[in-house]
């Protein structure tokens, strides 16, 4: 079990490395505020659901170009901000921003009991930690994200598979299925890892059936909603280009922009797409089954469909729970340690903050 001073460590790290991240935005954030900057791209429409619904804007008539496009987003963290700010009179940025720093505890928290169950001390535990708060893409932990709470649910439901404590894995993974489509991802290693370890135990099906219900439910409401253009995965594909190709348009645009592009931020994504097929193949037999099956299926979603490809980096942050054997293998030293940890916070802060402050595309 992860004891007090884990939990506490989880919070200091989490706003230390935030402050950091926070940091390189302000360094490279140009013209743009902060504030304009931590509710960018997906960030406004999760503030414009939370305020007017996902229907119309400012309480006006039922308008197809909004809502085909907000019913993409899930309904939990919209719906969380309106609670806090309900509860706390707090306005809807600091309500959403307070959401993501608390769940971004509770997730550093999280990874630190998943490096524990693959037998790490206190020292690595703390290096696990680092190794998602720098990860490229991770500044999204501290914006009007869903990242951080989607990890936060992921990483406790991959403990408690760990645990065989069936009935908690169900819990955390019908959380995860309010905030992402990705809750998919964590729903099938979920069933797998039943089917090999507690094949019939009828208890562990059941968690595993009941964990589906608000992936699925939301998916049938918004699908309803936008039956015009082929239900919600119809407007995936209108809306992003979103459908599953095993991976064609993927291989397509690396090989193209390896040939042709100059483009920083393509490349990034680039760095990012070959890292997590890497993650996939060398953390195999190396990770306990649930983190794998988790990140190889988050890396399967990702790469073998088409979409949105500057956004990949983003998209496969989940993915970084492949490399937690990385932990085992860095130097021991007093020093060697710590600085290997600040030398990855700093080029994934640098990471981060070029895509959301210089990049011009959304992440």
């Amino acid at each position: 079990m992860v004891v007090w001073q884990d939990w506490l460590a989880a919070a200091v790290l989490f706003v230390a490395t935030a402050l950091v991240r926070l940091a390189f935005l302000l360094w490279m954030r140009g013209d743009a505020s902060l504030e304009a900057l931590v509710s960018k791209w997906d960030g406004r429409i999760y503030l414009a659901i939370a305020q007017y619904g996902y229907f119309s804007e400012a309480g006006g008539a039922p308008d197809p170009e909004i809502y085909q496009t907000r019913l993409a987003f899930f309904p939990g963290y919209p719906g969380l901000i309106v609670a806090v700010h309900t509860v706390t009179r707090l306005n809807y940025l600091t309500s959403a921003l307070l959401i993501s720093y608390v769940a971004g505890v509770a997730m550093t928290a999280g990874v630190m009991a998943m490096a524990a169950r693959m037998g790490a001390d206190k020292r690595l535990r703390l290096a696990a930690a680092m190794l998602v708060l720098g990860a490229p893409m991770s500044t999204t932990f501290t914006m009007v994200y869903t990242e951080a709470i989607f990890l936060a649910c992921a990483v406790w439901a991959l403990v408690a598979m760990v645990d065989k404590r069936w009935l908690l894995a169900g819990v955390c993974t019908f959380c995860a299925g309010f905030f992402r489509l990705t809750a998919i991802d964590l729903v099938a290693a979920f069933a797998v890892v039943v089917a090999i370890y507690a094949a019939r135990n009828w208890r562990a099906w059941g968690a595993v059936a009941v964990s589906t219900v608000p992936l699925v439910s939301y998916l049938m409401y918004a699908s309803h909603y936008t039956r015009d253009i082929g239900g919600y995965f119809g407007m995936q594909t209108k809306g992003w280009h979103s459908t599953f190709d095993f991976g064609r348009a993927t291989a397509i645009w690396v090989s193209t922009q390896l040939r042709e592009g100059n483009n920083v931020g393509y490349l990034l994504s680039i760095v990012s797409i070959v890292g997590a097929l890497g993650a996939v193949i060398l953390s195999f037999r190396r990770l306990p089954l649930a983190y794998w099956l988790f990140g190889a299926a988050i890396t399967a979603n990702v790469v073998l469909s088409d979409g949105i490809m500057h956004s990949r980096p983003r998209l496969l942050l989940p993915a970084v729970v492949l490399l937690l054997p990385v932990i085992f293998q860095l130097p021991r030293g007093r020093y060697a340690l710590p600085a290997a940890a600040m030398c990855w916070l700093l080029v994934g802060a640098w990471f981060s903050a070029y895509m959301i402050a210089v990049f011009q595309w959304a992440i």
